[in-house]
């Protein structure tokens, strides 16, 4: 299941309770592309609730993605405990121009603080 909200006008909250896979990966996308009709660039709040899994195919989909917006996100950030995850931030650089940073569950609120300066 994905909730998705907006607390500023340039930003896309997006929090993920459930495993993720390439088909819910897809209906996310679309609700992201949805906001580029309207902004330029936006900020991405993208969290995975602690216990839940990500498919590699959904995350090959996803930077797959990210190379084809690049230029319209100004900064990710990702909060998750899946360690797999924050260790492939280490290529963020060669994927994405945006500022991303990943956080932990714990530091959720920390996530959302920089995301929406």
């Amino acid at each position: 299941m994905i909730s998705t909200f907006e607390f500023a006008d340039n930003v896309v909250g997006v929090i993920v309770d459930s495993s993720l896979d390439e088909e819910l990966m897809k209906k996310l996308q679309r609700h992201i592309c949805k906001k580029f009709e309207s902004h330029d660039e936006v900020n991405l709040f993208f969290e995975i609730k602690e216990g839940n899994k990500m498919t590699f195919k959904a995350f090959i989909d996803q930077m797959k993605f990210n190379v084809d917006y690049d230029g319209k996100f100004n900064k990710v950030a990702l909060v998750t405990d899946l360690k797999w995850l924050h260790n492939s931030m280490a290529v963020k650089d060669f994927i994405m121009s945006a500022d991303i940073k990943s956080f932990t569950n714990e530091e959720r609120l920390k996530a959302l603080s920089w995301i929406s300066h």
